[in-house]
């Protein structure tokens, strides 16, 4: 088995709570409404499925959006200024 390292320690939980902030309300508020057990766990996987859909469709749009020559001209002027921003970011 590979060694995990030092930084998926810190990555994997702030990974989780941050997928789980976001819809995790909405989770529990659907599943509670429901009348049965097997209700709330179809109710649950196609609440999982759409989330999942649709932000493989948001994130299908929004690498369009940067892929176009437009963006990609624009972007290539903040290219330096976010590289040291994110360096500094680690540094700290």
């Amino acid at each position: 088995m590979p060694k995990r390292s030092p930084l998926a320690a810190r990555r994997d939980p702030i990974g989780l709570v941050h997928g789980a902030g976001g819809s995790a309300g909405v989770r529990i508020l659907l599943i509670s409404a429901m009348p049965s057990h097997t209700v709330a766990v179809v109710a649950l996987l196609l609440f999982a499925a759409a989330t999942a859909v649709s932000m493989a469709f948001a994130s299908a749009l929004w690498g369009r959006a940067l892929a176009s020559r437009a963006v990609a001209r624009r972007l290539a002027a903040l290219v330096s200024l976010w590289a040291a921003s994110s360096l500094a970011f680690g540094a700290w």
